[in-house]
């Protein structure tokens, strides 16, 4: 009731502001002072009230703050406001000892809620006053780094370490280039402290959280790397036996390694080294096996495909990932269909090599790099051939295929189109838009380079698709479209969108060599059907697009005016009657 009444002359204090009269001012002062006598008083009860209570108050709380945002200027009353409510906010996101992150309760889950909100609180006001927030902030992490070693004390520790790291959001890498500013020294206090050895995960967490937000920091602080590093590649982060700060660090090593790779030259080799220990789950600390999922695993590998990229030896690249290669080419035969399980390994290892190259910028004219990847693509590819059988092992080499094409461009050309085709082979419906995505990205990227590599594909590839599906797939039962009825949708949609590519790209010539002209009439036969019988208005939108390019690619060839007007011109007319052709639909007026 009391937070109503003081929203209320919050109200009166904006109307007489408005106003210009003697009156207005002096009602204006009187709910001022009244204001600013009550308002200690108001925040005191509270820094101590139920959860259900505070957040009733918080309505005010944010009305006030929401005031102070639109202040010209602040004054004194308004500092000292702003000081007691920004140590009250931060003794109010405090956790309580005993607060259980496994499996809170639904008492904890609330308490998560609440203090969202008060975080959101505490960000608007540094956006009104960055200095009194930090000034405050300072004390605040000065005082509890000193506690870090206390069990007892990690909820002091981790408010506060939390408020810091949540106000980064509108940081920029500009207000971190000045060694003397208060951000700085605050983050300076943080990284010479021990928190980052704290026996509580929350606050080994948040450590690890605000020295990658911060990491523009660390440009002009490079004397803090090597601490930083160690602590991430530890007990303390990777190698600690807590999985979810090991996956958390793992993830927030590959990020800060990203932000930074521009500096990090000097400590390639010995990162390399870690990073590789680590990966063989051998702690080099204490020589104990390193429990990491694949997840981890991947953010690691990319943290070396990133290093590696920096590295000016060229020998470290294939050194880097030559360990891997040799599992997988160790690996049991994977041509027995029960050979599930060594499947998923080996997809698994191929996952990591995705994730290595990750770590590259495409160069296709770096012939060091070419070399890597080629080498890599090579092995995989051997792999693929014994395993095609298998879903995952055709999931995860389409991944790395992807990240190929990028990297190599046209050089990927003579590479992609064959392993596409037999995933397309060995896979089902469900599976064959990833596949399709291949050639389609190959062009994307290669344009008319493509041409050679995708010439022979195409009649194979498009025989392939209509063997998965065909129209009659698409129809519906009482106007609903069954999951089996959606994947042959998809599939003909992507199956579309590929010859759209084609024709955009600067590829018309794949479709005009003599060994697939004959095959024209046909082809272009199922985009007639896609204009007029797939359930989506957009892919027969694309349908007809990829007529109207044949229209530019293909106008002077016998016989395809003949086809225009006898085929496609009827066939244009006729499509915007169909029943499924919706006039409401957004599309409708496009595809018309």
């Amino acid at each position: 009731i009391n937070a109503e009444y003081m929203g209320d002359l919050l109200d009166i204090m904006e109307k007489a502001q408005q106003q210009q009269d003697q009156k207005a001012q002096l009602v204006k002062e009187k709910a001022t002072a009244l204001f600013d006598h009550c308002l200690p008083a108001l925040l005191s009860v509270f820094d101590v009230i139920y959860i259900p209570v505070a957040s009733a108050m918080l309505d005010f709380i944010t009305q006030y703050v929401a005031k102070l945002k639109r202040e010209q200027s602040l004054t004194e009353a308004h500092h000292q406001h702003i000081l007691t409510l920004l140590n009250l906010l931060c003794r109010r996101v405090q956790y309580t000892h005993k607060f259980n992150f496994d499996a809170p309760s639904d008492y904890e889950t609330e308490v998560t809620e609440h203090r969202k909100n008060l975080f959101t609180l505490l960000k608007n006001l540094f956006k009104r006053v960055p200095d009194l927030v930090l000034q405050c902030l300072q004390q605040q992490v000065s005082r509890v780094v000193c506690l870090s070693a206390g069990v007892q004390d990690w909820p002091v520790v981790e408010a506060a370490l939390q408020v810091f790291y949540r106000i980064g959001e509108g940081v920029t890498g500009q207000d971190l280039t000045d060694p003397s500013s208060m951000l700085c020294k605050i983050l300076n206090t943080i990284i010479t402290s021990n928190v980052s050895s704290h026996s509580h995960r929350a606050v080994r967490l948040v450590y690890f959280e605000i020295v990658e937000r911060y990491s523009q920091y660390f440009t002009h602080a490079k004397d803090h790397l090597p601490v930083v590093l160690a602590s991430f590649l530890d007990h303390r982060g990777i190698c600690g036996n807590d999985p979810p700060v090991v996956h958390r660090a793992a993830y927030l090593l590959k990020n800060f390694l990203t932000t930074l790779k521009g500096i990090m030259l000097p400590f390639v080799e010995q990162l390399l080294a870690s990073l590789q220990n680590i990966m063989s789950n051998t702690s080099q600390e204490n020589s104990t096996e390193v429990c990491l999922g694949i997840e981890e695993q991947q953010c690691l590998f990319e943290a070396v495909g990133l290093l590696v990229a920096q590295a000016p030896a060229t020998d470290t690249y294939m050194r880097a990932v030559a360990p891997i290669l040799q599992s997988m080419q160790a690996a049991p035969s994977l041509a027995d269909a029960q050979a599930g399980a060594e499947a998923t390994v080996v997809a698994n290892q191929m996952s990591l090599l995705t994730a290595f190259s990750k770590g590259f910028n495409p160069k296709p004219d770096d012939p060091s790099q070419t070399q890597l990847f080629v080498g890599i693509l090579q092995a995989v590819l051997t792999v693929f051939n014994a395993g095609t059988r298998h879903a995952v092992i055709r999931e995860k080499t389409a991944q790395f295929l992807h990240r190929i094409i990028e990297l190599l461009s046209h050089g990927a050309v003579e590479y992609i189109p064959m392993p596409a085709l037999a995933m397309l082979q060995a896979g089902g419906v469900a599976e064959a838009p990833k596949f399709i995505r291949l050639p389609t990205q190959l062009m994307q990227r290669c344009k008319a380079k493509a041409i050679p590599g995708l010439t022979p594909f195409l009649i194979p590839f498009v025989t392939r698709v209509f063997e998965l599906t065909h129209i009659d797939q698409l129809k519906a039962q009482n106007n609903v479209f069954s999951e089996e009825a959606r994947q042959h949708a998809d599939l003909l949609k992507h199956y579309y969108l590929f010859l759209h590519v084609m024709l955009i790209q600067s590829c018309s010539p794949i479709l005009m060599c003599d060994a697939n002209r004959p095959h024209m009439d046909n082809l272009l036969q199922t985009v007639l059907q896609g204009c007029t019988t797939h359930p989506e208005l957009e892919v027969a939108k694309v349908c007809f697009m990829v007529l109207t390019e044949c229209v530019k690619a293909f106008c002077q060839v016998d016989g395809f005016a003949t086809f225009l007007l006898t085929r496609v011109l009827p066939l244009s007319f006729e499509a915007g009657l169909l029943p499924h052709f919706d006039a409401k639909d957004p599309m409708y007026s496009a595809l018309i």
